[in-house]
């Protein structure tokens, strides 16, 4: 009984890395870019920083999600000191190819300090400046961390942009964690239908034990 289910945990394992899943956010609801942060309040967010914990002060919130051609990119600030979020280096890397972004913030309207607002931001290629690729906004208010949100075309690193199955980003400004990108599209269910087998099979194996042993 041990020897079966072991070779099945191990046959659906392999079986699920055989079919890696395309980051889609297939539970989450759709990203909106436009300048308003409420429809990323359910999305996963990564802890970046500079450091090791726990002598951090400074801690960035950062999520990633994606549909079929788009990538959409979430930034919260610190809500200690560092809270202003700067024009910014960005590499994002996928199993399709990297590539090098610069975002570039636009100014707040009004002089009067402190400057506060909504206004929008650039997102171009390293390489070629003059190329604008992805936009987005920025919030800043008076004694609040900015939040920012704007879209990266998948396009921009290959010209399958379905056949891009992982993702990961990095901030230079921010910190030196990648931030991954989460969910998929049908996929997970294959994953979770796996995960359920194995959670099944090992408590199966459990009460066979249990019994086993009260005779």
């Amino acid at each position: 009984m041990k020897k079966a289910v072991i070779q099945t945990i191990v046959f659906l394992f392999f079986l699920m890395l055989a079919f890696p899943s395309p980051c889609y956010g297939f539970d989450y609801g759709a990203i909106q870019i436009d300048g308003y942060y409420d429809d990323w309040e359910d999305k996963p967010h990564t802890h970046v920083y500079y450091g090791t914990l726990p002598n951090v002060s400074e801690i960035h919130l950062v999520s990633l999600f994606r549909d079929e051609t788009t990538l959409y990119v979430h930034v919260k600030m610190s809500e200690n000191n560092y809270n202003e979020f700067p024009n910014s280096n960005l590499k994002l890397s996928t199993n399709a190819g990297s590539m090098a972004y610069l975002v570039n913030l636009d100014s707040l309207p009004g002089k009067k300090k402190p400057v506060e607002g909504t206004a929008g931001l650039t997102v171009r290629l390293q390489n070629n400046w003059n190329y604008i690729v992805g936009s987005g906004y920025y919030t800043r208010t008076d004694g609040e961390p900015d939040e920012a949100e704007f879209f990266i075309p998948l396009s921009t690193i290959s010209a399958q942009p379905s056949g891009i199955t992982e993702i990961t980003m990095r901030i230079y400004e921010l910190g030196h964690q990648l931030i991954i990108c989460v969910g998929a599209n049908t996929g997970p269910y294959i994953g979770a239908a796996i995960c359920a087998v194995i959670a099944f099979s090992s408590g199966g194996y459990y009460y066979y034990r249990k019994k086993k042993n009260q005779c």
